[in-house]
């Protein structure tokens, strides 16, 4: 007797496994919240700021701690971006505009191009500037600028000019102090990151590039070439950080973060004036540097990931984290949370999987059964020669061999394409993995319909002959015929006849020379097929499970599960 599906049943497993899938993206995103110090920037008057989710702290040029700032205050929940003061201690930050969109989610992480209007006429948000004794904030410039969470920002010290790389736009711009741009430049830069003054030269780290790009500062010439660095050492190749973000001054070198694909982890990099280079420093493994600044008469180091802030002197010799209170309390607290919802991660990704495998096994044992017994073979299906000519074959359907080819030209096509320009572009260890995972599941399909379409149907009188990708042969009528909508099974013989748009036979064919001699054959249930499927190895089943095991990896090196 056959058991149907019900329906509570099917919906309380739709629930729980969602449940799962989003319980572990939610910790997920938690944890990734939970890291160390965002920013840290230092003021003309010397003056040390860190930003922590939120909050902002602000210590003197002694090293004293002065305040802390809820900047939630003024509609800011985490600090995105970049942070500039003026001269006279306004602080120039970004609120941001509107909660980005999952497609916008989605294009920050994939680093694709920004095509989104720079100026929004609605929302309150854009960048601000901001009195932090009051936290009173006007916005800098006429319309809300819409940058997102890539930017960085420099502010002359001499003339209050503020100056903007707009990270996904590839743009340098350039503004007054009431917020009037007077200038930029869109070609030239591949996600321009960290800028600086220096001899009246804008510093840029041109990420995409893998160079630091020197560029007039004045605005008649503004952004216009004037120097270009190639900052990636035979070592930086060799640690596969290839990619700066921020650089600084120090006495009479050149600090520079190059960073990992996905522009985490990553290593600091020691350049002379002419960015020759000296020597990397020597960080924690697995550190996630950021920014760089010089306080103190030291260099302060943020490693988002480890939750600790680094400090050297100018020599580059490692002194004792920089962890005064409140900040080191705060760290030690917000490492041990993230502590925790990465295990909850974990234990729901582990959760997720075990639910379907049994979710999946159960689904097996219940499937209607019925017990394949197979009957006698007869004298004359044992005398019947497969090689007779009277043998009608049946023809394998052309047009899903036609289909077959484009489809597969059209995907290698694809792959092929996508490579080149990851290779040229963006050799992104999401985009390698997404296309060997895609290229693997291809071959497999390949394969899969290869051998499928190597399978053979005859008949003769009543007798049905099979043969499968293996050249094996069966003869077979009436009882000892089993069958379902896509498959037919004659001893140990099976063959697949496809289902639309990808089926193996003609149709017609199939109605006209086998679908009548099935009238007495045995209906094969789902389990059963199963079962010879798996016993037998067949492509239909090993290879969607090779399949699966491959995504499950792909997904497992793309830190999804």
């Amino acid at each position: 007797m056959d058991r149907t599906t019900n329906p509570v049943v099917a919906l309380l497993f739709i629930v729980v496994a969602i449940s799962l899938l989003g319980l572990k993206f939610w910790a997920h995103d938690r944890a990734v919240e939970l890291g160390g110090p965002e920013l840290m920037r230092v003021n003309s008057a010397g003056e040390l700021y860190i930003g922590i989710g939120h909050q902002l702290y602000r210590f003197g040029a002694a090293q004293e701690f002065i305040a802390e700032y809820n900047l939630s205050k003024i509609g800011i929940e985490q600090i995105g971006g970049d942070i500039a003061f003026f001269t006279n201690g306004d602080m120039l930050i970004y609120r941001p505009v509107s909660k980005p969109s999952v497609l916008q989610n989605i294009a920050t992480y994939l680093r694709l191009t920004n095509d989104r209007p720079l100026e929004v006429a609605v929302g309150d948000g854009g960048l601000m500037r901001c009195q932090l004794g009051g936290l009173q904030c006007q916005r800098f410039s006429e319309a809300a600028l819409d940058l997102g969470r890539a930017f960085s920002l420099y502010i002359d010290e001499k003339t209050d000019e503020v100056y903007l790389s707009d990270t996904s736009r590839h743009t340098v711009r350039k503004f007054n102090s009431e917020g009037q741009q007077l200038a930029s430049r869109s070609d030239g830069f591949r996600f321009p990151n960290r800028l600086l003054l220096k001899d009246e030269q804008l510093v840029v780290a041109d990420t995409n590039h893998h160079t630091v790009h020197m560029v007039s500062s004045k605005t008649e010439t503004f952004a216009e070439t004037l120097d270009q660095m190639n900052v990636i050492p035979y070592e930086a190749r060799q640690q596969k950080e290839i990619w700066p973000y921020a650089l600084l001054p120090v006495a009479d070198k050149w600090w520079l973060t190059n960073l990992e694909t996905d522009m985490s982890y990553g290593g600091v990099y020691i350049f002379d004036q002419e960015w020759n280079y000296l020597w990397r420093l020597d960080l924690p493994d697995h550190a996630d540097p950021l920014d760089l600044v010089d306080y103190n008469s030291r260099v302060l180091i943020n490693d988002y990931y480890q939750g600790a802030i680094y400090q050297f002197d100018y020599f580059g010799e490692r002194l004792e984290d920089f962890a005064p209170a409140p900040i080191g309390a705060l760290l030690q607290t917000r490492m041990a949370r993230r502590e925790q919802y990465q295990q909850m991660e974990t234990y729901l990704g582990w959760s997720f999987a075990a639910f379907l495998t049994i979710a999946f096994v159960v689904a097996f044992l219940l499937t209607g059964r019925q017990k394949v017994v197979q009957k006698p073979i007869s004298a004359a299906e044992q005398q019947l020669d497969v090689s007779a000519p009277d043998i009608v074959w049946l023809q394998p359907n052309t047009n899903t061999i036609r289909r077959l080819k484009w489809l597969g030209g059209v995907v290698v096509l694809l792959i092929l394409t996508a490579l080149a320009l990851t290779l040229v572009i963006d050799k992104s260890r999401f985009y390698l993995i997404t296309l060997a995972g895609l290229a693997t599941g291809f071959l497999l399909l390949f394969f899969l319909f290869r051998a499928q379409l190597r399978s053979r149907i005859g008949v003769l009188d009543d007798f049905i002959i099979l043969k499968d990708y293996r050249g094996r042969n069966a003869v077979g009528q009436g009882e000892r015929i089993f069958y379902n909508e896509r498959v037919l099974l004659i001893d140990d013989v099976i063959v697949v006849l496809g289902a639309e748009p990808f089926k193996f036979f003609v149709i017609a064919d199939l109605m006209k020379h086998v679908y009548p001699r099935l009238e007495t054959a045995s209906e094969l249930k789902p389990r059963d097929l199963q079962i010879k499927l798996i016993k037998h190895r067949h492509p239909s089943f090993m290879l969607p499970m090779v399949m699966l095991i491959v995504i499950i990896i792909i997904l497992w090196l793309m830190g999804v599960v």
